[in-house]
């Protein structure tokens, strides 16, 4: 009936698509414990990319019956079915004009065939994704009756992080830790704070000029509420500072801002005021960094052990 292809620009890892975009109260909220891939709310489609932010390659092939014959499923990494109601029969891009209106055959019920690859790929960049290692993101739509959700394949890295559970969260909290990380270090600098440069960051002085910082994050994570932080251990390692910030979504950055490191874990709880601990230690020539984080009140920041004095913050 009509195929679309263009490159869109994603943030937030998020592709979305407007199915009801005249009814009040949108909003992105999505579980992707469902597939790793899709998920659809009452007014909304989500297509988990590997870009944090950047470009993707996307096609959208509306048809009036089901496709006969489907791309082989081994050209594409993750395929996934599943199924949507459009009230006025069209799906906006993320209402945005510059994009084009998809129109279907009309009000209905509809099934989508997305399939994804290049996700692992566009997941290493720590700053924007290039046109050059965009993902590509396929989508075949029809008209039929609403069914659960169908997971085809299912082999990327990406999809394998999402469709892991969370960890146990009880009434007390408890914490997560994330994977290890590397930080990059120029001029003696980096920056660790809310997605947009401003007062809501530091300026991390870790003691090395340039190089690499091996660097892991613990949240305190909880069901409700404020959570109180972890205990504090700081006999294993030699420098550690306590700060607060009013963040959106947390990232580092290198000094100059063109690499960046995404770390929204660490506002589990949503945009706010957070508390962290930052500890600084090295071994076998390696300087390492944890970064200990939990939802607090706005408070000075405290210096809890100073064994070299390699490690400043500057707030701004």
């Amino acid at each position: 009936m009509a195929k679309t292809s263009l490159t869109f620009r994603v943030e937030h890892h998020v592709l979305p698509l407007v199915i009801s975009p005249n009814q009040p109260g949108l909003a992105l909220s999505f579980n992707w414990l469902r597939n790793g891939l899709v998920d659809v709310t009452n007014q909304l489609i989500g297509i988990w990319t590997g870009a944090h932010t950047g470009s993707v390659r996307l096609t959208v092939d509306v048809r009036e019956h089901p496709p006969r014959v489907y791309p082989p499923a081994g050209e594409w990494e993750e395929i996934v079915e599943t199924s949507f109601t459009s009230p006025n029969g069209s799906i906006v891009f993320n209402w945005d004009p510059q994009y084009p209106q998809l129109d279907l055959p009309g009000p209905g019920s509809y099934r989508m065939r997305v399939h994804a690859r290049g996700r692992d790929r566009a997941s290493r960049h720590s700053g924007v994704t290039s046109l050059e290692d965009a993902e590509e993101i396929l989508i075949i739509v029809w008209s039929a009756p609403a069914r659960p959700d169908d997971v085809i394949r299912a082999t990327d890295a990406v999809g394998a992080r999402l469709r892991t559970p969370a960890p146990d969260v009880s009434e007390h909290g408890t914490h997560y830790a994330d994977g290890l990380d590397w930080v990059c270090v120029r001029d003696g600098l980096y920056r660790l704070g809310d997605e947009e440069f401003g007062p809501a960051s530091v300026t991390v002085r870790p003691g090395v000029i340039n190089g690499s910082v091996a660097f892991k994050i613990e949240v305190t994570l909880g069901s409700h509420g404020r959570r109180p932080p972890p205990e504090q251990d700081v006999d294993d390692w030699d420098d550690v500072i306590e700060f607060s910030l009013h963040v959106e979504y947390a990232v580092v950055y290198e000094w100059d801002g063109t690499r960046r490191t995404d770390l929204g874990n660490l506002c589990q709880h949503g945009p706010g005021e957070y508390r962290f601990r930052l500890h600084a230690r090295k071994r076998d020539a390696v300087m390492e960094h944890l970064l200990h984080s939990w939802p607090a009140p706005l408070t000075d920041d405290t210096i809890l052990k100073a064994t070299t004095g390699g490690l400043e913050i500057t707030h701004g």
